[in-house]
C-alpha cells in the first residue's frame, strides 16, 4: 500500500523480502539489521507495521549516512535514549529531523528512504 506525498509516495507495510529490496540487501543482512536495531520480524506471509518500517528506515539513515557502524547502533543509539537524544547530545541540541531536512547533503535528501522517513516523522501521532 503507498501513500502518496508531495514529492513522494511513502512505502508502508512491506514483507520481509520487499524490505531487503527497498534497502538493497539480502533477506539474511535484513535478519542481522532487525537483531542490531531491536525489531521483531513480521511472521511468515506477514508484513512490517508502520512503527516497525519508520525504525528501520531510521537505522538505515543513521548507519547510512551518519555513519554509525551498524554494530554498535544499539550501545551508541538505542542505550542512549534513543535517536533524538542521540542527536541531540552529539549534535549540540539539533534533533533528528532538523538534521534529516537542514543538515544533510541533497542527494541524501533525494535518497527515497530518507523521503519516507521525514514525511514518517512529519506525521508521526505519537511524537
Amino acid at each position: 500500500m503507498e501513500i502518496p506525498h508531495a514529492s513522494t509516495s511513502v512505502v508502508r507495510f512491506l514483507n520481509r523480502k520487499k524490505a531487503a529490496e527497498r534497502y538493497g540487501i539480502s533477506p539474511e543482512a535484513l535478519g542481522q539489521w532487525l537483531k542490531k536495531a531491536q525489531i521483531a520480524a513480521p511472521p511468515r506471509g506477514g508484513f512490517f507495521s508502520d512503527k516497525d518500517m519508520k525504525r528501520l528506515d531510521t537505522f538505515y539513515v543513521v548507519t547510512e549516512f551518519y555513519r554509525v557502524p551498524q554494530v554498535h547502533y544499539r550501545a551508541i543509539v538505542l542505550d542512549a535514549g534513543g535517536v533524538n537524544k542521540y542527536f541531540a547530545a552529539k549534535y549540540s541540541g539539533i534533533t533528528f529531523y532538523e538534521c534529516l531536512t537542514k543538515h544533510l547533503p541533497l542527494e541524501a535528501k533525494n535518497n527515497q528512504v530518507v523521503q519516507d522517513l521525514i514525511w514518517r516523522l512529519e506525521n508521526d501521532k505519537s511524537a
